[in-house]
């Protein structure tokens, strides 16, 4: 503890920015790994920016969302994590305060900047992937969670050669149960259209 009562003030900031940005990091990364990062859409510190969506509400589930916000806790975490480390490396070479601050801000801004643009390419990768519901068309799928006459259930469908769940509409307006076989009769937007074989 002796070297932190020797510390000036700024640098006891840029350590505690660094080890909660780090804290942070290291804990979601950790949560990811066991399939609980989950979207970060709740935590966003301003509520325009963004908004909790259902799961199947726009065609695929919220938890798959790999969208980034600067202002949530990723881009937070983000940018703590470069100002407290660079802001402090910055102190002790060169004892400058401003230069130091700058520095920090500088690098936690390029950081927000570099995630969001990983996250937009992961989130890309996810919407232009080469899954085409086209591929499901006239094909034989299973209902999966049961069709209401009005409105949208699921259904295992083979799409792009392999099998995956996707939403579904009955096409004559009639409910089909869950485990029922089923025929695609089209395809709209990210919406199966089909009817019972």
């Amino acid at each position: 503890m002796g070297w932190i009562s020797g510390m000036g003030f700024v640098d006891l900031v840029f350590i505690s920015c660094a080890l909660v940005g780090c804290v942070f990091f290291i804990v979601r990364l950790f949560l990811q790994f066991l399939g609980l990062g989950g979207h970060d859409s709740s935590s966003d510190l301003s509520p325009g920016m963004a908004h909790d969506v259902p799961a199947g509400s726009d065609g695929h589930d919220g938890s798959s969302d790999s969208g980034f916000k600067a202002l949530s806790l990723q881009g937070l975490t983000a940018f703590l994590m470069m100002f407290g480390l660079v802001g402090l490396a910055m102190m002790r070479s060169f004892r400058s305060e401003l230069l130091a601050l700058l520095a920090g801000t500088l690098a936690g801004a390029v950081a927000v900047w570099v995630m969001g643009k990983i996250f937009g390419g992961m989130r890309n990768l996810q919407s232009s992937g080469t899954a085409d519901l086209g591929t499901a068309a006239g094909k034989e799928a299973t209902v999966y969670i049961r069709i209401p006459a009005k409105g949208t259930g699921k259904v295992m469908a083979p799409v792009s050669g392999q099998l995956m769940e996707v939403e579904a509409v009955s096409e004559d307006g009639t409910e089909i149960p869950s485990g029922v076989k089923v025929r695609v009769k089209r395809v709209e937007g990210s919406l199966l259209y089909v009817v019972r074989s």
